[in-house]
């Protein structure tokens, strides 16, 4: 309601556009602001988050959660554009890239297994290294990549001056980074160009996010970054596809292997109950007709189907082999 009253306050009319600088939450909260006020104006995204650059402000899904549920609240809204600078991943916290990842990791699953041959390869090359001397932040901040928009003039005098004044520093390979958030707006966009509103083909980007979700809300929001709880998601997903035929045990291992080197948790949290799962889940979005539908893996890597239909006893064994009680 505060960026309502703000807008009413300065008497901004629908010719205005709200800009959303920042991670996800900003940039969904923002979105659904300028869907809502005035019936709808124009806004930006200007994600900073590997996380936002990569899913969340590709696609036009804004929403906020509600204390039964996660993204119960808000609109299918496009923005104007999406301003990519790779150079505001430079301060960066390692788990917020981390949490990043495991968005990266899912479009290899579900639909770019080359994708997903290429992280195996190149994981270590995402995930940040320390950098102590002057010569090595002037290479890595004079070399500027972005997916869709360069906008790293803008930033990099007051990166560059941070850096020096702090000594060290987190740098990630830019070439990779770049590269990862390119080829997964691809995929996304890709996606969303076939089903804007998600009714069927866009649901598989949901990939460990039934199971994830159910994480953020039982064990309270913040306590972990979304991309922890997708990622402990995916490997539920992962172990329920196996546990219906549906892949070998091979692609559980990889699963398992890619989010341990990506420095993602591969395990529910200890206190989430089988009961506290069902009933988040039996509130999830793709509810349809009282039947939860799931994201699974189904035959090759990079195949994966949205589907009501799997024997729900497998869903219960997996639940219990993640859940003490």
């Amino acid at each position: 309601m505060k960026v309502f009253d703000k807008a009413i306050e300065s008497r901004l009319d629908r010719r205005c556009t709200f800009v959303a600088l920042g991670g996800g939450v900003i940039g969904d909260m923002c979105g659904f602001a300028a869907a809502s006020f005035l019936r709808g104006v124009n806004f930006v995204q200007i994600p900073t988050t590997v996380m936002a650059q990569v899913d969340s402000s590709v696609g036009g899904k804004t929403g906020i959660n509600h204390p039964l549920g996660k993204n119960l609240i808000g609109a299918f809204y496009q923005p104007q554009c999406v301003l990519i600078d790779t150079d505001t991943l430079d301060t960066l916290p390692d788990r917020e890239l981390a949490s990043g990842l495991a968005e990266v990791i899912k479009y290899g699953l579900i639909r770019d297994a080359e994708f997903f041959e290429w992280q195996e390869k190149n994981m270590e090359k995402l995930i940040a290294s320390i950098v102590d001397d002057y010569a090595s932040l002037v290479y890595y901040n004079n070399i500027s990549y972005t997916s869709t928009v360069v906008l790293s003039s803008l930033l990099q005098g007051i990166f560059l001056q941070a850096y020096m004044q702090s000594g060290v520093v987190n740098c990630r390979n830019p070439n990779a980074l770049a590269y990862a958030i390119k080829r997964s707006c691809e995929n996304k966009a890709e996606v969303v160009s076939l089903d804007e509103k998600e009714s069927g083909l866009r649901a598989t980007l949901n990939l460990g996010h039934t199971f994830g979700h159910a994480i953020e809300t039982g064990f309270g929001y913040g306590q972990w970054l979304h991309g922890e709880a997708v990622a402990a998601g995916t490997v539920m997903a992962v172990d329920m596809s196996y546990r219906l035929g549906w892949i070998d045990s091979s692609i559980v291992k990889r699963v398992d292997d890619i989010l341990l080197r990506a420095k993602l948790p591969t395990a529910s949290p200890e206190t989430m109950t089988v009961e506290m799962f069902k009933s988040v889940m039996a509130v999830d979005k793709k509810v349809a007709d009282g039947l939860l539908r799931l994201i699974l893996l189904k035959g090759p890597l990079g195949n994966c189907v949205f589907t009501g239909d799997y024997d729900r006893k497998a869903l219960d064994d997996t639940l219990s082999a993640f859940c003490k009680s």
